[in-house]
Formats: C-alpha cells, sequence, structure tokens
C-alpha cells in the first residue's frame, strides 16, 4: 500500500475512503466548476504531504506534475527551450523510454509552441526523472491525447511507482485502476 485514506472532507466535498498500490493509478474525479483549481490544490497539498491530514496515510513521497507557466516578459525576450526546462527540472532529453514525441525531442523547440498534449508529456516525464510516485492532471486534453497519456504513465509504472490522476471529466475512468469521485458533503 502507497496511499490510505480513510475518506476525506475538503471544503464543502467528501471523497471517499480509498487504497492505492505499487503500480496503479488512481483517478480521482472533481467535478468543473470554478471550484475545481482550489479544491485540485488543497488535495495534492494533502497528497504531497505539504498539508498533514490524519485520515490519510501515506507512505511514499508524491510530486505533482504541475502546468508550465511562463512570465509575459520571458516568452517575449528569452522563452524556454525543452532542453533548459528539463534542465531546471532535473531531467534529460534521453528519457525516450517515456514518449516518443518528435516536438519534444527537438531539444531548443520552445515550450510556448509545444502543442498542449507535448507539454503535458514534458510536464509528466520532468516529474518522472524524479520519481516514479506521481500526481498529474489531464487539464485541457482530448480523451484521445488523454488515453495516451494514461497508458504512457501505466507504463512507467508498471515497474514499480503509483500515479494519482486528478480530473473533471468522465472517460478517465477506463484507464484508472481505482476510481473515486468528490461528492458534495
Amino acid at each position: 500500500m502507497v496511499v490510505k485514506c480513510n475518506g476525506i472532507n475538503i471544503q464543502n466535498f467528501k471523497i471517499s475512503p480509498f487504497e492505492l498500490i505499487e503500480g496503479e493509478i488512481l483517478g480521482i474525479c472533481i467535478d468543473g466548476g470554478n471550484h475545481f483549481q482550489n479544491l485540485e490544490r488543497e488535495l495534492i497539498n494533502i497528497l504531497t504531504q505539504q498539508k498533514i491530514n490524519p485520515a490519510v496515510q501515506i507512505k511514499k513521497g508524491f510530486l505533482f506534475a504541475d502546468r508550465f507557466e511562463e512570465g509575459k516578459f520571458k516568452s517575449i525576450f528569452a522563452p524556454t527551450t525543452v532542453k533548459q526546462y528539463l534542465k531546471r527540472n532535473g531531467g534529460n532529453i534521453s528519457n525516450k523510454s517515456f514518449f516518443n514525441d518528435s516536438d519534444i525531442t527537438n531539444s531548443q523547440r520552445l515550450i510556448k509552441n509545444l502543442p498542449i498534449y507535448s507539454r503535458k508529456l514534458l510536464e509528466i516525464s520532468a516529474v518522472f526523472n524524479k520519481t516514479n510516485y506521481i500526481i498529474f492532471d489531464l487539464l485541457g486534453q482530448n480523451p484521445n491525447n488523454a488515453s495516451q497519456i494514461l497508458k504512457h504513465v501505466k507504463n512507467k509504472i508498471k515497474a514499480g511507482g503509483a500515479a494519482i490522476l486528478i480530473d473533471n471529466s468522465e472517460y478517465s475512468p477506463i484507464e484508472c485502476t481505482n476510481y473515486v469521485r468528490a461528492e458534495i458533503a
């Protein structure tokens, strides 16, 4: 067991009890709306142990694959390349076992010009360079791209690791080993 939750209340929402074991992907669905980002951030803080919740036991350290954001000034005058991003985030371009995406393997490509699918693969890959225990979301991904990303993650954690997907859509339960929904308390 990597994570065990006895059920938690966050803001006005209740998340049912769940367990996550090695090699599994847990999907946590938070219905879309103006509450999504605050609830997601609160849940990430608990699952990455930045905020302690006695109802959640975590045996391994999880990292969140945060969305890449670049300031307006920097994006105009000194935009970040794939190589610079991976160097800053402890990764390297040789991690091609995770993805075969020509947009990412071109290390001089500007991140601001990457398609959203390639950008998400890059963000997740950077976390996998640090740990095989990952929390991620699929905001902005279409169902086909989301399915492809989930397959990549599933293959990566087979040999050891676990993943938690925080999402606001209905298509992800198919790919997840376990699935819970945040409900209004």
